[in-house]
């Protein structure tokens, strides 16, 4: 009987990591699991391997899930107008981070938008 793992997830670099290899040797699916990891995990990265590929080249982190924000369209357009500011040299609070939030939730029409400590905080770890 083959020993059990521990268990431990795996961060989207790592995952990457083993989708290239198991690209570039050729080697079947169950000879690269051996080495790192079982064999249905391998599957469920395989199958995922597009989403993994483009979360690493995107981002810069080492997360080990992808988590989206409810507030999609308002990320995407704050993280715009940070990367605006900062490229002018303006020195940037969590104040007026919040309002610049709140400002654009109104512009685009978001609904029940509560800005709270955890969705600023969240932010600013996914856009470093």
């Amino acid at each position: 009987m083959e020993r059990k793992r521990p268990q431990h997830a795996l961060s989207f670099k790592k995952k990457l990591q083993i989708l290239q290899e198991l690209d570039r040797s050729g080697l079947p699916k169950t000879k690269v699991a051996k080495k790192y990891i079982l064999t249905s995990t391998l599957s469920r990265i395989w199958k995922g391997g597009e989403k993994i590929e483009g979360t690493v080249k995107n981002e810069t982190f080492t997360a080990t899930q992808m988590r989206t924000t409810p507030y999609e369209q308002l990320e995407k357009v704050h993280f715009l107008w940070f990367k605006c500011a900062r490229s002018f040299n303006l020195a940037i609070s969590e104040p007026i981070l919040e309002q610049q939030a709140r400002e654009i939730a109104m512009q685009i029409n978001v609904k029940n938008f509560l800005l709270i400590n955890g969705w600023l905080s969240h932010f600013k770890t996914r856009h470093g």
